[in-house]
């Protein structure tokens, strides 16, 4: 299929994209430990739990990983045969640019089509695996609070009932009431994210208290026993009610557990979220996640396309030279992603092509670079 040269030039270029996968994967993946080591050490977590947590965080980040590698793949292979003369050595001998580039742009393109076919619905589902584990993991660790210790809406969820929760000591010689001196403070917002401010606030102090989780249904049951209750509505401060109790129970729930965020959806759910959704950002957002499915696959394909020409013309030599360029080139990407995804949520017609903006970019520098290249 390919000839010895092309063959030549692409094992170039594999070895330092799998070198460049690892390093990217193996980075994203530390940024998310980081995040969840909170939930991990704060909460007894089994092994199984962990390895379920891992086996659904690696392969999602291998959507994002694997164009950053590709270009460092092309930065490195072509980089080093532009700086060592082997390109210059190829074209006096008459052979053509682009029989060299074929066989890295086929790679970059098949990887790009099995990128899209994940996308579609296998990353959708394992974002919506990793999200319940997390929340099945806090709702577990929350059966035994540490004392001293803040739980807020940020490490339960962001949740339209969001609540804090406080307690002072554990007494393990009282296991119908461990929890004393504790308050919890709940708050309930509008249904619709895009909605706004929150409804109302409930705030509970109490002596003693004690917590049942129940994951299964997504519901943490709270007994305080000798305490206040305090119910506000900021909509109605005259509204305000204070009530005093021997015992009250209360169940809090996390609705977004149920309700998938955009990255969650498989790209048919999307289009149904589309047709159904009645507020212009919600049906934006949903617009943007659904393009996005094909546009970072692409990047593959835009970044194999700029980064061949920009190695052969600047030869940067050495990894660290290759790792700067790329990054600098990642970072300028995922800006214009960033700035396009904010265009995008106005629900314009211009949603694809905003989106899209940073291919067309990489593609169109590309194609200038090319025509330096070939006529250098």
């Amino acid at each position: 299929m390919f000839g010895i040269l092309q063959r030549y030039v692409l094992r170039e270029t594999l070895g330092p994209t799998l070198l460049g996968l690892i390093v990217f994967t193996f980075m994203l993946f530390t940024a998310e430990l980081f995040d969840l080591m909170d939930a991990l050490l704060r909460h007894g977590v089994s092994l199984f739990s962990i390895l379920k947590l891992f086996s659904c965080i690696f392969p999602t980040l291998l959507a994002q990983t694997i164009p950053m590698a590709i270009l460092v793949g092309v930065l490195m292979g072509f980089g080093r045969l532009s700086g060592e003369l082997e390109i210059m050595a190829m074209r006096t001998s008459g052979v053509n640019l682009t029989r060299l580039m074929a066989p890295v742009m086929a790679f970059a393109g098949v990887v790009t089509v099995i990128l899209i076919m994940l996308n579609i619905s296998w990353f959708p589902a394992l974002n919506r695996t990793m999200k319940l584990t997390i929340n099945q993991i806090e709702f577990e660790g929350m059966s035994n609070p540490t004392p001293g210790t803040h739980y807020d809406e940020d490490s339960f969820g962001d949740s339209e009932q969001s609540f804090d929760f406080f307690y002072t000591t554990y007494d393990k010689n009282d296991p119908e009431k461990p929890l004393k001196d504790c308050y919890l403070v709940v708050k309930n917002f509008a249904r619709n994210q895009y909605d706004g401010a929150s409804k109302n606030k409930t705030v509970i102090a109490a002596k003693s208290a004690k917590i049942t989780a129940i994951p299964e249904k997504l519901q943490m049951r709270f007994i305080f026993y000798d305490g206040e209750a305090l119910s506000i509505n900021p909509t109605e401060p005259d509204a305000t009610r204070i009530m005093r109790f021997n015992r009250l129970e209360r169940i809090i729930v996390n609705p977004p557990s149920r309700r998938k965020k955009p990255k969650e959806f498989s790209v048919g759910e999307l289009n149904e979220q589309i047709r159904d959704a009645y507020h212009p950002k919600q049906r934006g957002a949903f617009r943007v996640e659904r393009i996005k499915r094909f546009s970072v696959p692409v990047a593959c394909l835009a970044f194999a396309w700029f980064g061949i020409p920009l190695a052969i013309l600047i030869r940067p030599r050495g990894k660290a030279a290759s790792y700067c360029f790329t990054i600098g080139l990642i970072f300028f990407y995922y800006i214009l992603l960033q700035f396009g995804e904010q265009l995008a949520q106005s629900d314009s017609i211009l949603v694809g092509p905003v989106v899209f903006s940073p291919n067309i970019i990489l593609f169109a520098l590309g194609a200038w670079l090319w025509k330096k290249t070939i006529y250098s």
